[in-house]
């Protein structure tokens, strides 16, 4: 009998940690990604329209990655 899986929220941070390799919580989030990425997951990543549209404003210009505060 399988878990229901944890419900965690992402924001747009969580997803610019993850699609940055060199983000300081690059490899924390990635281990929270792989974790809700399994075919019995022990969490599931959940977010809002706001945080995707933030997110795809990042992937359409990737250098803003790059830029750190």
């Amino acid at each position: 009998m399988t878990s229901t899986p944890r419900r965690i929220c992402w924001d747009a941070w969580a997803f610019s940690e993850l699609l940055n390799p060199f983000a300081p919580d690059h490899e924390a989030v990635r281990r929270i990604a792989d974790l809700a990425d399994r075919a019995d997951p022990e969490l599931e990543i959940i977010t809002s329209t706001l945080a995707v549209a933030e997110v795809a404003g990042l992937i359409r210009h990737p250098t803003t990655l790059s830029v750190t505060t």
